[in-house]
Order: C-alpha cells, then structure tokens, then sequence
C-alpha cells in the first residue's frame, strides 16, 4: 500500500504505521523510500511516522525534514510544512536545530524568524541559546516594533519558555501592556513550572486597574488549581 499511486489509501496506511509506533519497525524501509517522494506532504507522513516508530535512530528523516524547510526558505508555504511537522515530533527533531537556528538568523521577516525559533524551542530549548536570547530580547522592549510576532510566538511555547522565567518576571513590571500580557500568557502556558514567577504576579494583581483574566488564569495555573 505504501508504493501505490492512489493518495488515499497510503496516506492511512502511513498514519496507521506511524500510530503503532515501534511494533511497525519491519515498515521503516518502505517508509524511508517515501523521503524521497516529490510529494512534500508524503515526505512529512514518511519522517513522522519513522521518528515515532524509531525515535533513536531517526536522524535521516529529521534531516530530510530540516532539507525541506532549508531548501523552500522563505518562499511559499512548504517550508512552514516542514517546520510544524519537525514541532510536533518535539525532542526527536533534535537534529534540525542548527537548521531552524539559520533560518532564524537568515529571515527577513521577524515573524518568520520567531516561528523558526519557536520551532527550536519546542524541540529543545537547552539545544538553542540564539533563539532563547532573540525571545528574552523581545520580552524586555529591546525590539522595538519587530518584537511583536515574537511576544505573539510566547503563547505557544508551554514549558519551552522556561529558560525566559526571569525575563518574564522582569516583563510583568513592563510599562507596556502588550510586554506584560505576552509574558502572562507564557507563563500560563508553564504553569506548575513557573512558582518562581508568583510573587511578582502577586504584585501585577494588585497595582494593575484593569486586572485581565489571563492573569488569574495564569495564577491559578502556576499554583495548579484547578
């Protein structure tokens, strides 16, 4: 099934082999002969598939991946193809670091750049130092204008965002209210990861006029209440 030219039937065949996970390893083979398809989102069903069947020795589709967003930069969409797929395969992508990090620094645009470094972060964010100090250069007004798609890139990160917490605490301070919601909605989304970041949320509560809603969203999820 997974050599046939009918889209179909292959495209369910891949999404059951890749939800099987390692008891499908007798399909890596056929599954790494689809990295060569033309077809960019049979490349991307291939690399999931094998990086969740063999996440230690997956390497080669990572790589076919970070190729893919290298090559099609900046133009069209099947750069950001590559780029969602190597986030959902998160720690496993390891490999298409360096090359998320030169798109970052190569990118024109500050939302391409963020979208780069969000990606990086997500998979591992011990691994990329460039984009965690582009992100804390954001959080503290450094950017001016080209700063806003990375504060808007913060809501996505999850517990990525930890190395940011103590610029995050120091944005909570900011007098501009869009620094300080993006570093509230960051911290939401580390919720029990972020106690370090409660008594400056403690302190935003109770000088702010207008308290938001994502800010006793944050709190409450910080102190994991439910």
């Amino acid at each position: 099934v997974l050599m046939a030219d009918i889209d179909h039937p292959r495209d369910e065949a891949v999404k059951s082999l890749r939800d099987l996970g390692p008891v499908a390893k007798a399909a890596l083979p056929a599954l790494r002969t689809m990295l060569a398809n033309q077809e960019i989102d049979n490349r991307i069903a291939a690399a999931e598939a094998i990086a969740r069947i063999d996440p230690v020795h997956c390497d080669d589709a990572i790589l076919n991946l970070a190729g893919l967003v290298s090559d099609t930069f900046p133009n069209g969409g099947d750069w950001r193809q590559g780029l969602e797929s190597l986030r959902r395969i998160g720690p496993r992508a390891k490999a298409a670091i360096p090359t998320l990090l030169e798109v970052m620094k190569s990118s024109v645009q500050p939302r391409d750049a963020a979208d780069a470094a969000s990606a990086a972060l997500m998979i591992d964010p011990t691994a990329a130092p460039e984009a965690v100090e582009r992100f804390r250069s954001a959080i503290l007004g450094e950017m001016g204008d080209d700063g806003d798609d990375w504060l808007d890139r913060l809501r996505y990160l999850g517990r990525a965002a930890k190395p940011l917490m103590p610029a995050l605490i120091e944005a909570l301070a900011s007098k501009q209210e869009a620094i300080r919601d993006a570093a509230i909605s960051a911290i939401a989304g580390l919720g029990p990861h972020a106690k370090d970041t409660l008594p400056a949320l403690r302190a935003l509560e109770k000088t702010v006029a207008k308290k938001p809603e994502r800010l006793a969203e944050a709190i409450k999820r910080v102190e994991n209440k439910k």
